[in-house]
Parts: structure tokens; sequence; C-alpha cells
């Protein structure tokens, strides 16, 4: 049942996803749309659901989130790019790092790092690894990640003082 809500689902949705999308790669977006569109859904798939409803919802929404997006756009958000991920994952460890030190800073506590500075380094060169390695379609956000990121591990371990936009906006 999952399956055939899915596939009608894909087949209302797919010409508005589809716009402005390279004609040569249309067959592979849409395997990849019709992946995205199991993880998106296929959790609040019920068999006791109205089929037909849940279909027209569910089209309904993803006619709203496809136009006016470009290639990259949606390739960067149907495309899974575990580098990426780890990314994020690694500069929200920085985040949390900094966020430490603004805490004990905020309070009037001493603050003592929790991070030396050859574990920022190693920190640093895991971003810079992964950042050579991420899709170019999500390139940008990538450098974004980690560019933070580094200033973030900086921060937290006492090596500047200058702050990334999301620590510096914490004040």
């Amino acid at each position: 049942m999952k399956e055939k809500i899915i596939e009608e689902i894909l087949s209302n949705a797919k010409d508005t996803f589809l716009e402005g999308i390279d004609p040569e790669i249309h067959e592979k977006m849409l395997i990849a749309y019709k992946h995205y569109l199991l993880e998106e859904y296929g959790g609040i798939i019920d068999s006791k659901d109205d089929k037909e409803q849940l279909v027209r919802i569910c089209t309904k929404l993803e006619k709203q989130k496809w136009p006016g997006q470009s290639m990259s756009q949606k390739m960067a958000r149907i495309i899974k790019d575990e580098n990426l991920d780890k990314i994020r994952e690694i500069s929200g460890i920085a985040y949390k790092k900094a966020q430490r030190k603004i805490g004990f800073l905020l309070s009037g506590d001493e603050y003592t790092p929790d991070i030396s500075a050859e574990q920022v380094n190693e920190y640093i060169k895991q971003l810079e690894e992964l950042l050579d390695k991420v899709k170019p379609f999500n390139i940008y956000v990538a450098q974004t990640a980690v560019s933070e990121g580094i200033l973030d591990f900086q921060y937290a371990a006492n090596l500047t003082e200058d702050k990334s936009l999301r620590i510096a906006r914490i004040k």
C-alpha cells in the first residue's frame, strides 16, 4: 500500500518537480525523488488512512515545495550526501563547545577549554577533507558549515576571540 501511495504522489507531482531540471537526468532524478518521497511520507502512511485524501494532501505539499527552486536546490534536498551530514555533525560539536564558552562568559565564571589545540586541528583537518568530497550542489552549504565549525572550535579552545555568526548572535 505504501509503495502504491508513493507512486501516486510521484505521478501527480513529478511535472512540478522536474521543472528546471536538465531533461537528460530526468530519469535519475525521478528515482532519487521516489526515494525522497518514501523517506518523507513512508513513516506517516497507515493502512487505516483514507488513501485518496493522503495522496491529495501529500501531492499538494509537494507541488508547493518545488516551484522556484533551482536544480541544485532540488538535488541538495533529495539526494543524500553523507559527507555533508558528517560536516554538519562535526560543526554541531564545534557549536556546542563554543556555546559552552559563551555560557561561562555570560555567567561570569572562569572558562577553561574542554578541547585542546591538537583536537581542534584534527577536527579542522576532518572538515577540510570532507569538504573536498561533498557533492557539487552542496558545496556552498558545506563551506558555510566548515567555516563556522572552524571558528567555533578555535573560539572554544581560546585560539581566537573571533566568533562565528551563529555564536555572535547568542549575546
